[in-house]
């Protein structure tokens, strides 16, 4: 759980370096609470007096949670980029891809941008569940200690 605080503690800080397992402790954590609110939504049935779509508590409460975690969640992704040796530049260029892939899904190239979104995905997916780059590099020393031999430095 204190790996999960402290990337809440760094919300905003994109410099630096974050290892595997600070990364993928956030992404696990905010998967299963939003699974968990999304579930809570369909359970709850009173509405806000919305018109138009049902709006309830638990979808209010989705929401406030995605929006509240989206900027760490971007500031995670970078710093695990960095540490493995990548600009968080690559985020940018993802996403990109991205939105060209869902702009052109209605078109005669759907299928092939599926495929693409795929072939992204999995390069995104590779890129930060890498180890660490050795040593230092430009966003700064491994967070892991490890000098360039791969072995723990003493401290």
């Amino acid at each position: 759980m204190n790996t999960y605080l402290n990337v809440l503690r760094q919300y905003a800080r994109f410099g630096g370096r974050a290892r595997r397992r600070e990364y993928w402790t956030f992404v696990l954590v905010n998967t299963l609470v939003g699974f968990g609110l999304t579930r809570l939504a369909g359970y709850l049935s009173p509405d806000l007096g919305v018109r138009g779509p049902s709006l309830n508590v638990g979808t209010v409460l989705y929401w406030v949670f995605t929006v509240a975690t989206a900027l760490p969640t971007l500031a995670v992704t970078v710093r695990r980029l960095h540490d493995t040796g990548r600009s968080g530049w690559w985020l940018l260029g993802y996403v990109a891809f991205l939105l060209a892939c869902f702009l052109s899904t209605g078109t005669s190239v759907g299928v092939f941008s599926g495929l693409l979104f795929l072939l992204g995905l999995i390069v995104m997916a590779v890129s930060l569940a890498q180890n660490s780059a050795p040593g230092r590099n430009r966003w700064g020393d491994n967070p892991k200690g490890e000098g360039v031999s791969g072995l723990s430095s003493p401290r």
